[in-house]
């Protein structure tokens, strides 16, 4: 700590390269100041902002050691004079290499209070991005509430807010899991930008995490052109080789649906062909005319072929 440098503001510049100048502190007037003696302060570099949070290294000790400061001032040469905020000693004129400042921005997807993955030791852990810094490194807030800090970007996933396509926060899907869709529904959570999400699966409060986009099957609001029903269409449904009366209740991403049936089948069944109803006489349906079904795998074709019946599935 120490120096003997003030800050102050320059009032005038005159012929013989000396200044007027007023200091910060105190008010006092000083003429006669040889330019050569003054340096300018910088306000900003790059992404951060002098008079911010920073981690600095103390100058007389040599642990390495990075601590909590305040950067409170940087020439235009990069020189920075940083207050401990332990200790509340200041340290004048250090390298710039010696403080890593604060971005309040962030940098890129690494923003301030984004849901984050990230790696400490062997282990994934969640929390929340506390500071991200000039070197891109981060500090962040744990689950248990404590604070982590030099975490190279490498090691941390934050979340998308916005989702990926149809993977968005929030929203209710189908999960596979070792190879099998379970039969509840699920809810999407958080998405990472490694294309996996966090998701609570059916009957589970706690999110499990590091599931594939590929093993996650989305409830759409609105489906595709080809798509043929959405929520809430009336429909018929085969079950158990008979077409019964239904109604769709969910549509997924990839073109299937699930189907509440009025006299068989009960709720959930994982239900093999749905073709439209009267939603199909509406737009106009007519004998020959195909339309799509919808089941849980790929599209398949039906062929009306009489009113209220229809043809096996094309290939």
């Amino acid at each position: 700590g120490g120096g003997n440098t003030r800050k102050a503001v320059l009032l005038h510049v005159f012929r013989d390269k000396t200044a007027a100048i007023r200091f910060v502190h105190g008010g006092d007037l000083k003429f006669d100041q040889p330019l050569s003696m003054l340096v300018r302060l910088i306000d900003e570099d790059g992404a951060f902002k002098v008079q911010g949070r920073c981690r600095f290294r103390r100058p007389d000790v040599k642990d390495g050691k990075w601590r909590d400061g305040y950067l409170e001032q940087m020439t235009e040469d990069k020189l920075c004079d940083v207050v401990d905020l332990e200790t509340a000693i200041k340290y004048v004129q250090m390298s710039r290499d010696m403080i890593n400042p604060v971005v309040p921005s962030g940098i890129g997807a690494y923003k301030r209070n984004v849901f984050c993955r990230f790696k400490f030791g062997e282990e994934w852990h969640s929390g929340t991005l506390h500071e991200v810094y000039a070197d891109k490194c981060c500090s962040i807030t744990s689950a248990a509430g404590t604070v982590v800090y030099e975490i190279p970007p490498d090691r941390v996933l934050p979340a998308i807010p916005k989702g990926v396509g149809l993977h968005l926060p929030d929203t209710p899907c189908r999960v596979m899991v070792e190879s099998k869709w379970q039969s509840g529904l699920g809810k999407i959570v958080h998405v990472f930008p490694d294309d996996t999400c966090a998701v609570c699966l059916s009957g589970k409060q706690l999110p499990t995490y590091g599931v594939r986009m590929a093993d996650i099957n989305p409830v759409v609001e609105k489906p595709g052109e080809g798509s043929k029903v959405k929520a809430g269409d009336s429909c018929q449904v085969q079950v158990e080789g008979g077409w019964h009366e239904g109604k769709v209740q969910l549509v997924f991403g990839d073109g299937t649906c699930s189907v509440k049936t009025v006299g068989a089948g009960g709720v959930g069944t994982a239900l093999r062909c749905v073709r439209a109803g009267d939603v199909g006489k509406r737009r106009g349906l007519g004998l020959g005319t195909s339309v799509h079904a919808v089941v849980y795998g790929p599209l398949l074709t039906l062929t009306l072929v009489q009113p209220g019946v229809a043809s096996h599935p094309e290939p």
